[in-house]
């Protein structure tokens, strides 16, 4: 990297691209993430170190952001829970920053949580952050954004991250009926199948606080793991049609569209802006009236694409009045998830509109290449 990078744009953030932090340029490498008018986190280079920085860019609420943050990390280094060093923070032309040490040889709690391959080894993750949360309790902290992405393990060490979340509750230890629901928070991230590690795992978090062992307690935890689900559930689904962190929408005259941002790229913006013309060169798997259905291959992957056909002008008033068919597919496709179900991978939405009415819409999904149950 070199000093030849441009500088950040905060509407269009590309890497490489310099930002100059306590006097000091800070070269970012990588886009680790874009939350569009908010946050950019990026890896790279400062000082001669290799970082992550957090960059707040709302001109209204970035202080508050930003000084949440660094809140929370200053809490957990003062009461000696593993978490990244805050090395730098800066305010630059509403810009602010926050720049922190890289945590070496590290990898996500959900990482190593997809790639066990026996129930012993997810075991032994959910063990490790048990602890880690046990001992976020015992310093009278609460992680309240308690999902897998925020821990890094490594060199025999698990990390918490993301101090906005952390939140102080006590001198000490966290209160028990406090601290077992926030406790619940961590289960209720994995599918309910691994529900049998609960009783074993709260062994392992009473152990570390040196408490003991109660049955009463383990059933308490199952239903204060129900609810947290079904909570989750609910804010889930209420944001499938809204920007927010899993999802990016936009709305114009002509369309509406919702990408879940994992799959977000040039190549499937494009795809968006004309699928009619680009469907014509796509494999057809089935030309109906009501429905065509094709694949096409973006971005190295192969992707299924169901269009909702309108019939008549009667139908697409209909449907301007209703959730059109793709709409519902796409909420119930997260539906099936959160229930633990095999179902595609949903990708986007896009409804074409003529004037006020909604027109033809379009699901897209991860292709799963395998045969047809009717076949077998």
């Amino acid at each position: 990297m070199t000093a030849a990078a441009p500088p950040l744009d905060p509407r269009n953030p590309v890497v490489p691209f310099t930002l100059e932090v306590g006097g000091k340029p800070l070269y970012a490498q990588t886009l680790l993430r874009h939350l569009p008018g908010k946050r950019i986190v990026v890896a790279g280079e400062w000082d001669g170190r290799q970082i992550v920085a957090k960059i707040y860019i709302d001109p209204k609420r970035a202080h508050v952001h930003a000084a949440r943050e660094a809140a929370g990390m200053k809490a957990m280094a003062d009461r000696g829970v593993a978490t990244a060093r805050l090395l730098a923070q800066a305010h630059s032309n509403s810009i602010l920053s926050l720049v922190f040490e890289y945590l070496r040889d590290t990898e996500t709690a959900l990482h190593r949580w997809q790639v066990a391959s026996s129930l012993v080894e997810q075991k032994t993750v959910m063990n490790e952050l048990v602890r880690t949360v046990a001992s976020l309790h015992a310093s009278g902290l609460v992680q309240e954004d308690l999902h897998l992405r925020n821990f890094l393990i490594g060199g025999g060490r698990t990390y918490t991250l993301d101090g906005a979340s952390i939140k102080i509750v006590n001198r000490s230890a966290v209160r028990f009926s406090k601290a077992l629901d926030n406790l619940a928070l961590l289960f209720a991230q994995v599918d309910s199948k691994f529900d049998a590690l609960i009783e074993d795992s709260y062994k392992e978090y009473i152990a570390q606080l040196g408490n003991e062992f109660s049955q009463e307690d383990v059933i308490r935890l199952h239903r204060a793991v129900q609810r947290r689900r079904e909570r989750r559930s609910r804010d889930h689904l209420a944001k499938l049609f809204r920007s927010c962190t899993a999802f990016e929408t936009d709305l114009n005259a002509n369309r509406f569209w919702v990408i879940d941002r994992r799959y977000d790229s040039a190549a499937l913006r494009a795809f968006l802006e004309n699928p009619h013309e680009m469907l014509r060169e796509a494999r057809i798997l089935k030309d109906g009236r009501t429905s065509t259905v094709a694949t096409i291959r973006l971005d190295g992957r192969q992707l299924l694409v169901k269009r909702y056909n309108i019939k008549s002008p009667w139908h697409a008033l209909k449907r301007s009045i209703q959730r059109t068919r793709a709409a519902v597919s796409w909420h119930n496709a997260h539906v099936l998830q959160l229930c633990g179900f095999a179902t595609p991978q949903p990708v986007a939405l896009l409804e074409t509109r003529r004037g006020l009415l909604k027109h033809v819409s379009y699901f897209i999904t991860e292709y799963v290449d395998a045969p047809d149950c009717y076949y077998l």
